[in-house]
């Protein structure tokens, strides 16, 4: 039991979790080769655990390495961004998205809310705007994690030792 919790323990890599896992899926090399480089730059704790360059190629990795968020483009070859994350979606993959697209169609916003997306940013990038929406995706996916360890067996047991959960009466 106890090498359980040091195991959990030296998987903290940032305040209350373990790195952010993300994939970029973006048709344009340098961008997805510049944002691989920005990303370690706003947090060295980010995990970068894939990059795609078109849409099918992104639905595999994504399924194949189940990352906490992903970097999207709309307008790829093979398979469009939102056709993918709807595709993902159908499958139940809940990952957190985050929309970079040159295009501010209203169309395409809405079509991105309904797939349950968290940010849609217009490129240019603006590396303010960047660090902001990973910031608000990284305290959201702190806070799903903490939970989820409150709700396990190992979390209830160390609450009732420290004294914070206490049996009905």
């Amino acid at each position: 039991f106890a090498g359980k919790l040091d195991k959990s323990a030296s998987v903290c890599a940032r305040k209350g979790g373990p790195a952010v896992r993300i994939v970029i899926v973006e048709d344009e090399a340098p961008i997805r080769e510049g944002l691989a480089k920005i990303l370690h730059k706003i947090n060295p704790d980010y995990e970068l655990v894939g990059k795609a360059g078109d849409g099918k190629a992104g639905y595999e990795l994504i399924r194949r390495m189940e990352p906490d968020l992903v970097i999207l483009d709309i307008q790829m070859p093979k398979m469009d961004g939102l056709s993918m994350l709807r595709m993902l979606r159908k499958e139940q993959n809940h990952c957190r998205v985050l929309i970079l697209s040159a295009y501010s169609d209203f169309n395409y916003a809405k079509q991105a809310i309904e797939l349950d997306i968290e940010n849609y940013l217009l490129k240019p990038i603006k590396i303010p705007e960047l660090k902001r929406a990973l910031g608000q995706i990284e305290e959201e996916l702190d806070k799903e994690k903490s939970q989820d360890k409150v709700f396990t067996v190992q979390g209830i047991f160390i609450g009732c030792l420290n004294g914070q959960l206490a049996p009905d009466r």
